[in-house]
């Protein structure tokens, strides 16, 4: 099954057009290019942005978009929604719940912190590691959305937040 890979969702309010930055994952190599969606344009200027941000967002919770970087992503991970085929109706997470959760996540950015896990603090945090020393001074700064899905990755150990 064929999905879109997101590099980038631009929006233009003013024009009421979506552009996206994306590459299909069975075409090889993976050359991402800037395109005008010309269906999600017409959602917009028919039913709003509510309605085309809700649009975007089922479609990362069906599975036609994956990866990228986007708040519409990000806000799924931060909130355990499936993000695969039909699980997302399975589950009964609904375009509402997951715009509540978008709006959230936007909300949590402008909040601050530190990460401790246990005594320490995280002082650089990749995919696939995390360093981290007791010093505070050292402690790098994250979004309140994004502790949130560190929480996630690391279920087995006491996160906590300090405000920054």
């Amino acid at each position: 099954m064929s999905h879109d890979i997101i590099k980038n969702i631009s929006i233009n309010h003013k024009t009421k057009e979506v552009w996206f930055t994306s590459c299909s994952n069975n075409v090889y190599p993976h050359t991402p290019k800037k395109w005008h969606c010309t269906s999600l344009t017409e959602y917009y200027k028919e039913n709003g942005l509510a309605a085309l941000e809700k649009e975007i967002l089922y479609n990362f919770m069906a599975g036609n978009f994956q990866k990228g970087t986007s708040d519409y992503n990000k806000s799924l991970s931060a909130y355990g929604c499936p993000q695969s085929g039909n699980e997302a109706v399975d589950y009964g997470y609904n375009r509402e719940q997951a715009y509540a959760n978008l709006l959230l996540y936007r909300a949590e950015k402008s909040v601050k912190v530190k990460v401790k896990v246990g005594d320490n603090f995280i002082t650089k945090l990749t995919t696939r590691r995390a360093w981290h020393n007791s010093n505070v001074n050292d402690a790098k700064i994250f979004s309140l959305a994004e502790f949130n899905i560190i929480k996630k990755r690391f279920p087995s150990y006491e996160v906590t937040a300090v405000t920054a």
